[in-house]
């Protein structure tokens, strides 16, 4: 029975790493706080050759784009873009749709099974225990080197496609898009990942019920 409970748990992780994901991905699409960092940090302005106000307004045009919400067709206030840079963030925004809706699902499941009573403690710790596993091994790909994993990420969510392999003089957007960019996003979601799984673990932390007698018992027990 608790080995049932321990492989569900694990099975339970899924849908926590989905929710996490498209609440790291919705604050992060909702907020430009990462990004306005790393134009400092990343000294965007001077690789770019635009200015920060400029740079601001061609990325708010990306992730309006790239919202649930939008209907309108990929543009740029100032940058040129190809049509294969285009269709590049028309993938890209089926995949936020997907993440999205993943998400939602995932939610509504833990709803219903945290209301059927499904999410004991056993359960809870070997689901917190498994959501922290990933964000570990992500992390530890992502030092150990960077450029495969980005790589080989575009490789699994864009399967046959080439056209993330942006050309700088048709798609100059890359230059206010660098790599260290998106390690920093992956960071943060990772980072959401681990709050989930620390959460599981502090609802399935071990507690002890204080054991009470009733007033009878604890007369005959003093009798004895």
């Amino acid at each position: 029975m608790k080995l049932k409970l321990i492989l569900g748990g694990a099975i339970l992780s899924l849908p926590v790493l989905l929710l996490a994901t498209a609440c790291g991905l919705g604050l992060l699409h909702i907020s430009d706080w990462l990004y306005r960092l790393d134009i400092r940090w990343l000294d965007i302005e001077a690789t770019s050759g635009l200015a920060k106000q400029e740079i601001l307004s061609n990325y708010h045009a990306v992730m309006q784009y790239l919202s649930p919400f939008s209907r309108s067709a990929f543009s740029l206030p100032s940058l040129k873009f190809s049509a294969e840079g285009a269709a590049h963030f028309a993938d890209t925004k089926r995949i936020f749709l997907g993440v999205y809706f993943a998400g939602g699902l995932s939610g509504a499941l833990l709803m219903v099974l945290k209301k059927a009573k499904l999410l004991g403690r056993i359960v809870c710790r070997s689901a917190g225990i498994a959501t922290l596993v990933l964000p570990g091994i992500i992390l530890a790909a992502m030092a150990l080197d960077f450029d495969t994993a980005f790589v080989v990420f575009h490789k699994l969510f864009f399967p046959g496609a080439t056209n993330w392999l942006f050309d700088y003089a048709t798609d100059p957007i890359i230059y206010i898009l660098p790599a260290a960019f998106f390690l920093h996003c992956a960071v943060f979601i990772a980072l959401c990942w681990a709050v989930a799984g620390a959460l599981l673990l502090w609802a399935g932390r071990k507690t002890t019920p204080k054991i009470t007698m009733p007033p009878q018992a604890e007369k005959e027990l003093a009798t004895v």
